[in-house]
């Protein structure tokens, strides 16, 4: 993979910003109510019901796990990609131009 540029602010931020979405997300009052199945009248229909619920369930917690991971990777990258810039910076730190005559007065290191 070549040409792209990558930029640890940006990274760390949208990873911020999707923990913070996740963390909402697993707060919303919504999820901690649920029907009670065996109101429904029906036991087909309350069963329905109550798988439903349960798969809901599981697929916002699945959601939301995802969510989670996806944010905290995307910190991790951008503070990974951020100490790689250092690191090449630190070992490489400055390349000056030739001069006119063709000598370069100060070379790597």
């Amino acid at each position: 993979m070549s040409g792209f540029e990558v930029a640890p602010d940006e990274l760390r931020a949208a990873g911020i910003r999707l923990v913070g979405l996740a963390r909402e997300c697993a707060e919303q009052p919504a999820l901690r109510y649920a029907a009670k199945a065996e109101q429904a009248g029906d036991p087909l229909l309350a069963d329905a019901l109550s798988d439903f619920q349960g798969a809901s369930a599981d697929a916002v917690k699945g959601l939301v796990g995802d969510l989670d991971e996806l944010g905290n990777g995307l910190r991790e990258g951008a503070e990974r990609y951020a100490k790689h810039e250092d690191d090449v910076h630190w070992e490489f730190p400055a390349v000056e131009t030739a001069q006119p005559s063709g000598v370069i007065p100060a070379a790597l290191g």
